[in-house]
């Protein structure tokens, strides 16, 4: 399914007053944008005025709210109850730095400029939500295959992958079975609402499953048949990490 399937609308706005800059839409979704951002500043305002906490996520029957606030301007998207909120976390980390580069402070404050002078940052909005989240050359997927390779060799490791923070699978050395245990992990812990995890130990029945975030938004799973990893295992790892991090910059 294309991304824009599940991505209903994308709205960025000023947050003080209301004043859009982008109204893109996807498919069918009909909305009045000014009532949508009226309704989205509203209930920013009470979450963050009565519940004092900065609203990232709103979860409806068949929709899903997902939040950023930069230099008071809302980026918002709505999206298909299906996506995770993380699926959306570099995509839209992305649409925030490239906005930001395209268009400066003076731009975003003089109220003289027209809605249309900003519309032509879509393209860019439809490119990123198309695109592959981290795409690699083949030299560089070659080259961590081979990281994961030297990895597995200790005899406690049974297996390593690496995954951007949408659960794209870049690189991997894991059976169909570690791989779906993964993506259970992935479901339930990654894409709640949980952030700040940086590395995370599960021990199951078969497995130690050692999960730590990368540079470039991405995580390495490693599954070991011992027992929450020898030291020898972690200093494995650690040094893996390190190249995978040199050959991604």
């Amino acid at each position: 399914m294309r991304n824009k399937a599940l991505i209903k609308a994308i709205f960025i706005f000023d947050k003080k007053s209301g004043r859009p800059f982008i109204r893109r839409t996807f498919g069918d979704f009909q909305a009045e944008p000014f009532l949508v951002m009226g309704f989205l500043n509203a209930i920013m305002k009470f979450a963050k005025e009565v519940g004092k906490s900065d609203l990232k996520v709103i979860d409806m029957q068949d929709l899903r709210f997902f939040f950023i606030e930069r230099n008071n301007i809302i980026f918002t998207v709505i999206t298909s109850i299906m996506v995770p909120p993380l699926d959306l976390k570099f995509k839209i980390k992305t649409i925030v730095s490239l906005f930001f580069e395209k268009y400066s402070s003076e731009e975003l404050t003089d109220i003289s400029r027209e809605i249309e002078y900003f519309e032509t940052f879509i393209p860019t909005i439809d490119e990123i939500i198309e695109g592959d989240v981290r795409p690699l050359s083949k030299e560089v997927i070659e080259q961590l295959s081979q990281i994961l390779e030297d990895l597995i060799q200790n005899p406690n490791i049974a297996g390593a992958g690496i995954f951007s923070f949408t659960g794209v699978l870049l690189a991997d050395l894991l059976t169909d079975k570690q791989r779906d245990i993964f993506f259970k992990i992935f479901s339930g812990l990654f894409s709640g609402y949980i952030s700040g995890i940086t590395r995370v130990i599960i021990d199951t029945h078969a497995y130690s499953i050692y999960i730590t975030h990368l540079e470039e938004e991405c995580l390495l799973v490693v599954f070991s048949t011992t027992k929450r990893f020898q030291t020898s295992d972690r200093s494995k790892i650690s040094e893996t990490i390190v190249k995978i991090n040199e050959v991604m910059a």
